[in-house]
């Protein structure tokens, strides 16, 4: 910055702090007179009449927000005149530091080395690098603290000052166009004053900030620079102190074990008690020893782990500083790729912060056991000097020696634990520093997953990407290296010769096994012909041997990625093949597993029951398939393993391309019809699930295709991966739905060959002959197709879950991506905290797509879940049809309920809102829907009230029959007549019901019997309980009675009360009864009365004949 630049800086600072200084007088001035002014308005507005309790409430809290704005305005105010303060001492702190930077501090440095140098003992080595520690770990705080300060101010705040004079004006617009004198006028521009008042402050203080932007970016930036050298220097000194301690302790150490082991050899041929002393004094030397080793190499790590924890933590800061400028150019892209490159695996952090701190406990427990042997040293001795008496050495030179050993064990001891407790010390402090380089490494790690999807990470492809392609290629396959990577191969078998003999057996034992594999499978594919020879351990056996079959290749594949990779060092060309190589594995063992699952009397064919056409479409497709796929990965994952950006974006990039169009194109062929999707018994065609499936992965590859060209390298290489590994996931899928489906099917063929052969008892009971029984049941005549439709609904429902489970597992790292869609908005809503005050918020494209799918999954739930309650569940426990009906009806109801509210929240609509919608509803369709709701509201009654259950037989009016469904509407019942009468919900709550069977299923049947007069009372009474007794229907308890109840006009009126079990056997017992009765009366003569009528003439006419014989002779 030049003279004239910084005379400038200074004159607008004075005048900005001039300003500020007057606003600051000036506001400080009005305060108590708008002080004032709110209170006198918050007490009108609390003595008004006329205003409601909820405006009141609102009107009070605009007041509220009107003093808190004005509140922050002058602490605006306050720092913006820190900051013209800061501004203003910037220059002169700047000229300072560059004069301290231009001093040489290296006497200084050489002084601290020389005295260094001059400390021997390691106590005093060790005191010295605890105080530097102690110096160093305030620096790199603040050095994080520095850097991010220069971050912040390399984002600037241009945005926020077009935002603010955005908002100013609109404030202003708002404030020129008010009227109205009353109180909620006045609320509102008071509240709107004063956040006017706010903003102008903030856009001050904003405009201050860019004044001096640059020249406290200076200062920053030479804090910095001074604070890395002293930092540099200090950690030099460390290193200095660590080399000489480490110098120290080595060579002392190595005189001590010289000491003991003398002292042992010595005492050799001596009494055991003091043989066995210098042995321990000898052991704990050695421990003494490892501990002081370990502790130079924890210092050593700590200074590593420290290093990566800042390098990761940095670049953090730096993608956290890029991302905030929008930068999202594929140079952005090229540099996050390398760091999400360079970032360590968190499962290796997790497992070594696990190993220290396994490592501290052992310390721990250690320490606790060197307390205890030097509590017990004085015991020890008396010990050893009764064990010398016992012996008859009691000779002073003994007795001196044991002294002295036990003197030598005593030092030892605190030795040991001085070191073991640094190395405590140490370990507590690596442990520290590794769980905060794990928490940044997945703080970058969820930031560039989240950013790097939608980030290009190369450039479009041009002709400078074709003109690049030959020398990508040659770094992608140098022959040079390629010679130099067989010879190191070869040299690493003559160096493990017994580890790659070891791997060649197992390989050659494999490969005798798949041929094995060619005669036992046919063998276990006979018996699945057959019920009673079909057992489910054949599949088990059948699928072990088709995985023996596929691991040859494989397991060779994978044997020779470790040799290269043991041959070469990290991150060198013979590493890298053998990694690719390794990770080839997976997919040979895939190929070749799908190539002996469809196999003629395989696995496929024989247990699951594929169709021809299926096997044939993948054993004539795979074969092609892996032919071009194969290759195409080891050397897209060549390229990627190496990390060379020209391999990456010329070869890797084309190979990227040529692996999509290829699966692409398999799918397209595969989903064709009859080939992959013809399951057996046949499909109706079209199938709409296979049509959308044939178009839209093979477009979904073709978009991956259009990504990379377009430069988007990462995501298509993500979007590719979880696409191969999603065709494993259905895989696996249709193997659980395999071995699930042929499981149940074998328990529907026991079930059946059970029912046959009690068939075939019950025949060969009746006499009929062998060649008259039907034959055996065979496999031919049960397949998949004969499962049940409970057990079908449940297969389909396992295997479902089962690939929603594996689908969500494989798409998981595309999931924090979805994040950025947070970023679209694409319409706003209004909603009330809790204390009233209103916010706007925004839908996001994600909680549009989230709400989406909730409903979807609502409709899918309500249909499917209550339904898998009832097989999985309820069917499992002891709980009643009715019951279990109730249960799922109310899971329905609950689901949907649930689900629409969740979903509509996603998409904006609170529940604040719904509810005052639902009262809204409530009241409009109340009245012209009110029938509608008084039986949903009857039927949600009859759930949870159950008057009756489904199954139930009722009587409601002149309807009688059996409840078939409960619905939110009506309920349905099923007459004798075998008509389905939708009867109202209502009707059941206000009607008089009648329930046959709601505790009792049991009911009386009355038949009324008249005899003629003069017919044996007794012995009419004796017939009637015979035909009672007679009767099959009939219950025994309560049992039968009879009773003569009137003397009829021409009968002796009798009654039989019996009762029946069931309501179905009513009419049954009935007929019986009457058709009993009738037979029973009649053998023993009685006659069955029936109405007659005496008719008695007093006069008796005429009889027409005589007259007309008169009339007839007195005209002759």
């Amino acid at each position: 910055m030049t003279m004239r630049r910084v005379a400038l800086s200074i004159l607008l600072i004075t005048g900005l702090a001039s300003i500020c200084s007057a606003a600051l007088a000036g506001r400080t001035d009005t305060a108590d007179a708008d002080v004032m002014a709110l209170d006198a308005l918050r007490e009108r507005i609390s003595a008004a009449a006329g205003l409601a309790d909820a405006q009141r409430t609102e009107l009070l809290a605009q007041l509220d927000s009107a003093h808190g704005d004005r509140a922050s305005a002058a602490q605006v105010l306050t720092d913006t005149v820190r900051i013209e303060a800061e501004a203003a001492r910037a220059e002169a702190e700047a000229r300072a530091i560059e004069r301290e930077l231009e001093r040489s501090s290296t006497g200084v440095a050489e002084a601290e080395r020389a005295r260094i140098q001059t400390l021997e003992t390691p106590e005093a080595l060790e005191e010295e690098l605890r105080a530097l520690e102690a110096r160093i770990e305030p620096l790199r705080r603040e050095q994080q603290t520095l850097a991010a300060s220069l971050d912040a101010l390399d984002v600037g705040n241009g945005s926020s000052l077009a935002r603010l004079r955005e908002t100013i004006g609109t404030l202003e617009q708002r404030l020129a166009g008010a009227q109205g004198t009353d109180l909620e006028s006045q609320a509102t521009r008071t509240r709107q004053l004063a956040e006017l008042e706010l903003r102008r402050a903030e856009l001050k203080r904003a405009e201050i900030d860019e004044g001096t932007a640059e020249l406290r970016r200076r200062v920053l930036e030479l804090k910095l620079r001074r604070l890395r050298q002293q930092l540099g220097e200090a950690e030099a000194l460390a290193s200095v102190v660590q080399a000489r301690l480490g110098e120290r302790s080595e060579s002392e150490l190595a005189e001590l074990l010289r000491q003991l082991d003398s002292e042992a050899n010595a005492l050799a041929e001596a009494a055991d008690p003091l043989r066995d002393a210098a042995a321990t004094n000898l052991s704990l030397g050695r421990e003494f020893s490892s501990a002081n080793a370990r502790l130079t190499a924890m210092r050593i790590d700590a200074a590593r782990v420290q290093h990566e924890r800042e390098r990761i933590e940095r670049a953090l800061r730096d993608a956290a500083s890029r991302l905030a400028l929008g930068a999202d150019t594929e140079a952005v892209g090229a540099v996050l790729l390398r760091e999400r490159q360079r970032l360590p695996q968190p499962e290796g952090l997790q497992r070594e912060v696990s190993s220290l701190r396994e490592e501290a406990v052992q310390i721990r427990l250690r320490l606790f056991d060197l307390a205890d042997a030097g509590s017990a040293l004085e015991i020890q001795r008396n010990d050893l000097h009764r064990a010398l008496e016992e012996a008859d050495a009691r000779d002073p030179a003994i007795l001196a020696r044991v002294d002295g050993l036990l003197q030598t064990r005593d030092e030892l001891l605190r030795r040991l634990e001085t070191s073991l407790r640094r190395l405590l010390e140490r370990i507590e402090q690596a442990e520290v520093a590794l769980d905060a380089q794990l928490a940044a490494s997945l703080q970058l790690k969820a930031l560039l997953d989240r950013q790097l999807f939608w980030i290009p990470s190369h450039r479009s492809v041009d002709f400078e990407w074709l003109r690049a392609q030959p020398a990508g290629w040659f770094d992608l396959l140098a022959p040079g290296r390629l010679v130099e990577s067989s010879a190191r191969a070869i040299d690493a078998v003559f160096a493990r010769p017994w580890s790659v003999l070891a791997g060649g057996l197992l390989v050659v034992a494999l490969f005798v096994l798949q041929q094995r594999a060619r005669q036992v499978l046919p063998e276990l594919a006979r018996p699945t012909r057959t019920i009673r020879e079909d057992s489910y351990r054949h599949t088990w056996q059948a699928l072990g041997w088709t995985l023996l079959a596929a691991l040859p290749w494989a397991a060779l594949a994978w044997l020779c990625g470790r040799l290269l990779q043991h041959a070469g060092d990290p991150g060198r060309y013979t590493h890298s093949i053998g990694t690719a190589l390794a990770a080839l594995a997976g997919s040979i063992a895939l190929f070749t597993f799908l190539r002996w699952l469809v196999i003629d009397n395989g696995l496929a064919h024989a247990h699951f029951r594929w169709t021809r056409a299926r096997r044939d479409a993948l054993a004539r497709i795979v074969p092609q398939a892996a032919l071009v796929l194969l290759p195409a990965q080891f050397l897209s994952t060549l390229a990627l393993v190496r990390g060379q950006d020209l391999a990456i974006d010329t070869a890797g990039r084309s190979l990227l391309i040529v692996f999509a169009i290829a699966c692409g194109l398999l799918f397209h062929w595969l989903l064709a019809p009859g080939r992959l999707w013809s399951p057996r018994g046949g499909v109706v065609e079209p199938v709409r699930l296979r049509q959308a499936l044939r178009i839209g992965l093979p477009a979904l590859l073709g978009l991956t295709v259009g990504l990379t060209l377009a430069g988007y390298v990462f995501t298509a290489s993500v979007l590719v991966l979880c696409l191969w590994q999603t065709g494993g996931a259905l895989l696996l899928v249709s193997l659980l739905h395999g071995l699930l489906g042929r499981w149940f099917l074998l328990g529907e063929r026991r079930i059946a060959l059970h029912r046959a052969e009690e068939r075939r008892a019950a025949a060969l009971a009746e006499g009929v002959s062998d060649g008259e029984l039907p034959a055996d049941i065979e496999a031919d005549r049960l397949d998949i197709q004969s499962i049940s439709a409970q057990t079908k609904r449940l297969l389909r429902a396992l295997s479902a879950t089962a690939l929603v489970l594996l689908l969500f597992w494989v798409w998981a790292d595309i999931l924090p991506a979805l994040q950025r869609l947070d970023e679209i908005a694409l319409w706003s809503f209004s909603d009330k905290t809790a204390d009233g005050s209103a916010i706007v918020g925004q839908v996001s494209l994600r909680a549009a797509l989230l709400g989406a799918a909730v409903l979807m999954l609502t409709v899918i739930a309500a249909r499917n879940l209550p339904g898998l309650l009832e097989i999985g569940l309820l069917t499992r426990v002891q709980i009643d049809a009715p019951t279990r009906y109730a249960i799922t009806s109310v899971a329905r109801y609950a689901i949907v309920i649930l689900g629409v509210i969740i979903g509509l929240g996603f998409l904006g609509m609170r529940w604040s809102q719904l509810q005052w919608m639902a009262a809204a509803l409530t009241v409009g369709l109340g009245f012209g829907l009110q029938e509608i709701f008084a039986n949903f509201v009857s039927g949600l009654i009859l759930l949870f009230e159950r008057p009756f259950r489904v199954g139930d037989v009722i009587t409601i009016g002149e309807f009688t029959g059996r409840v078939t469904r409960i619905r939110t509407r009506a309920t349905t019942i099923l007459d004798f007549d075998n008509r389905e009468v939708v009867i109202p919900n209502k009707a059941f709550i206000t009607d008089r019901l009648t329930n046959w069977t709601l505790t009792d299923s049991m009911t009386r049947v009355t038949i009324r019997v008249g005899v003629a007069y003069g017919s044996d009372v007794a012995q009419v009474h004796r017939l009637l309980l015979q035909a009672a007794a007679e009767c099959p229907h009939i219950a025994s308890e309560p049992s039968p009675r009879t009773w003569l109840l009137a003397f009829g006009p021409s009968s002796l009126d009798f009654e039989l009360r019996v009762f029946v079990p069931a309501i179905d056997q009513r009419l049954l017992a009935q007929s019986d009864l009457h058709g009993r009765i009738a037979t029973l009366l009649a053998e023993h003569g009685i006659e069955i009365a029936f109405p007659q009528m005496d008719l008695h003439v007093r006069d008796m006419p005429r009889a027409p004949a005589a007259e007309d014989e008169g009339e007839a002779a007195r005209a002759r």
